[in-house]
Order: structure tokens, then sequence, then C-alpha cells
């Protein structure tokens, strides 16, 4: 799978199986850096619509785009992704419950 397919995937939901995944996951997004600095200052659906588009594109699709517009795209997919695991793992002094 290529990391651009790979960012794509959502992680699965947090259980006791899926969690090691989850955390791996959420390294991986975590790696190129803080996705919250590079979308600073842009409209929350600004970011929603360029994550969608580029959801919606394969590689060869996304090369038709002009080189900035192709950063933002993936910046904004990066983005949701670390969102979307990030939202189901919790900061080790919070309680939580992991259901099955």
């Amino acid at each position: 799978m290529t990391s651009y397919n790979r960012v794509k995937k959502p992680a699965q939901a947090p259980s006791r199986s899926h969690f090691k995944r989850l955390l791996t996951q959420l390294d991986w997004v975590d790696a190129p850096g803080d996705t919250t600095v590079w979308t600073d200052g842009v409209a929350a659906r600004k970011i929603t619509d360029f994550a969608g588009e580029a959801e919606s594109l394969d590689a060869s699709g996304l090369k038709a785009y002009a080189p900035v517009k192709r950063v933002a795209l993936v910046a904004c997919l990066v983005h949701k992704a670390r969102m979307r695991a990030g939202l189901t793992v919790y900061p080790p002094d919070q309680p939580h419950y992991i259901t099955s």
C-alpha cells in the first residue's frame, strides 16, 4: 500500500485488538509534523473540502494539480487522518473505556 493510500485509510475503532494498530496509525500520521500548525488560520470547512477532494483522488489524479495545490490537499488529508486517529486516543491521565 502506498503512503498516499495509507493516509486515506481510516484507523479501525479502538478495541483491545485494534488499539495497538490505532497507536501505530497515530504515530505514522504524526511523523510529518504537527498538522494543527499547518492548518492554523484555515477555515475548518476548507480543510474538510480539501481533505475530501484529496481522498477522492488516486496518486495519478493528484499529479494533475499544481504543486502548491497538491501540498495543500495532502496537508489537509493528513490533518483529517490525524484527527480521525487522535480523537479515539485518550490522554493517559483521563479515564476511558474501550468497548468491543
